[in-house]
């Protein structure tokens, strides 16, 4: 069975902290997340990098894991100078397991998520098993209570939603334990609010609602990662918003003042005399909540109506008589 190298798949050094550990763990996942990744072999990168991440944030499953390296190069040496147990060398697994044997069983690893066999035989029954029934071959868990572990998940939400707040269903899969014991991934649902003004990056912290804890242990947390996809005309950028404003040719020319439609509402806007297409007008205050609110922008554009009447034509060529050189300027004469 191979040792995969987690420090080298999260690029830290073997004497790395959590808290650089969990830097570049964060930077990596984003980078191959299934959603945004585009190499060839991303998602399997983001199967081994979420892998060494459940190992290496761990103290104990760290230690662990430094210690099978040290007995595992050891072991290798041995078997080079044509020693070696009856398991065959530098195997993890019989006799020569020096923690004590972690018999593989894949159907009873409930998520069904595709770790690496040694990730599945040494840390697995962490996930599948809440302890070792006498004579089994799985490996006992420490004894005393045990917190649960954290769930994560991320939950796109639209522009409107994210910014007047709602309460919406949140499907996910967690660890449990069962009446007898024993740790399963189950599914659940939950009303989960979301406040007013909530912006893409914003993480809620549901206390509890993770994975469920031994022995009378805390149950672990479940961090939600907000995503605000823009939609309805209207875009976001940190608490600004930003929105087109359709506009006659006079409403520029002549000045008007005309209404907006913003998230919270229409609003009348002044737009001055002589406004070019393009420009952005701020209403301040009027985009998404918070201390202090965003502002919306209304970028205007220009529509030219159709002309349907004689009536209208001739006040178009009105127009024209009236800038006789029409856009000479534009043109350097």
């Amino acid at each position: 069975m191979d040792l995969p190298d987690y420090y080298d798949t999260l690029g830290v050094a073997e004497d790395a902290d959590t808290a650089d550990i969990k830097k570049s763990y964060r930077k990596l996942a984003r980078l191959y997340h299934p959603d945004v990744a585009s190499e060839p072999d991303g998602e399997e990168r983001f199967k081994r990098i979420n892998e060494a991440w459940q190992v290496l944030k761990s103290d104990s499953a760290r230690a662990e894991y430094d210690e099978r390296r040290r007995l595992g190069d050891a072991a290798a040496a041995h078997g080079r100078a044509g020693g070696g147990s009856s398991g065959g060398g530098a195997g993890f697994e019989g006799a020569g397991d020096p923690f004590g044997g972690f018999g593989a069983d894949p159907g009873a690893y409930a998520d069904g998520a595709d770790y690496s066999d040694f990730f599945r035989d040494v840390f697995g029954d962490r996930f599948r098993d809440a302890g070792a029934r006498p004579g089994g071959r799985g490996r006992r868990r420490p004894s005393g209570p045990q917190r649960g572990e954290d769930v994560r998940a991320t939950l796109s939400l639209p522009i409107r939603e994210a910014f007047a707040g709602t309460r919406v269903p949140v499907s996910l899969r967690a660890p449990r334990v069962t009446d007898g014991g024993q740790v399963e991934m189950a599914d659940r649902t939950l009303e989960v609010t979301i406040p007013a003004g909530i912006v893409t990056g914003r993480v809620l912290r549901l206390r509890g609602q993770g994975g469920a804890g031994f022995d009378g242990g805390d149950p672990g947390d479940l961090y939600i990662e907000i995503s605000v996809t823009d939609g309805d005309g209207f875009t976001l950028e940190g608490r600004d918003v930003s929105g087109v404003l359709d506009v006659a040719p006079w409403e520029l020319a002549l000045g008007a003042t005309v209404h907006v439609a913003t998230l919270g509402g229409r609003v009348a806007l002044k737009v001055p005399a002589g406004s070019q297409n393009g420009r952005r007008m701020r209403l301040r205050g009027r985009g998404f909540p918070g201390e202090p609110p965003g502002d919306h922008f209304a970028v205007l554009r220009l529509i030219m109506p159709p002309v349907t009447s004689e009536e209208q034509g001739a006040a178009w060529e009105a127009v024209k008589q009236a800038w006789p050189d029409g856009l000479a300027a534009r043109e350097g004469g």
